[in-house]
């Protein structure tokens, strides 16, 4: 949860005025930055293809 809270810190720093993927060990996570705010976090499955609209940034960490 530290990585995820600094990542989005990170994010609005850099600009992120809206949804962001974030990367962490394998794992998708759809947050809003501005409010620290998950919105959809995606295990990994490799069967299934992933589809992320409306992403304002990608941090991979």
């Amino acid at each position: 949860m530290d990585r995820l809270s600094k990542a989005m810190d990170t994010l609005s720093q850099r600009g992120s005025r809206g949804q962001s993927l974030v990367m962490l060990d394998q794992y998708a996570y759809v947050v809003h930055a501005p409010s620290h705010t998950v919105v959809t976090a995606v295990e990994p499955n490799e069967d299934k293809e992933r589809v992320f609209t409306q992403i304002d940034s990608v941090l991979i960490g």
